[in-house]
């Protein structure tokens, strides 16, 4: 789990993060990160300025990343699906 954009998510920040592990199931649209290759200093660049001249589009995706994380990773919500995992487990023996 890629910690360090669920906390930038968390916080409200628009995301840009490599397309490697989980990340791009953690942002899952364009709406709320933006995703790059790795080992790409062009898209790095390319990203950053589309942030930077796009102040409203940077502070849209802040705001659907939160949404994003109040919705599917607070305690709350990821509880009872582990819990339903470790049932299953459990009867399927």
């Amino acid at each position: 789990m890629p910690t360090v954009v669920l906390e930038a998510m968390a916080c409200g920040k628009a995301v840009i993060a490599t397309d490697v592990g989980a990340t791009s199931t953690v942002i899952g649209s364009p709406d709320v990160g933006m995703l790059i290759p790795p080992q790409d200093p062009l898209a790095i660049k390319e990203a950053l300025e589309k942030l930077l001249n796009d102040y409203e589009k940077k502070i849209r995706m802040g705001k659907n990343a939160r949404k994003k994380i109040l919705s599917n990773y607070l305690w709350d919500v990821i509880v009872p699906k582990i819990e339903e995992v470790y049932l299953k487990v459990i009867k399927d023996g």
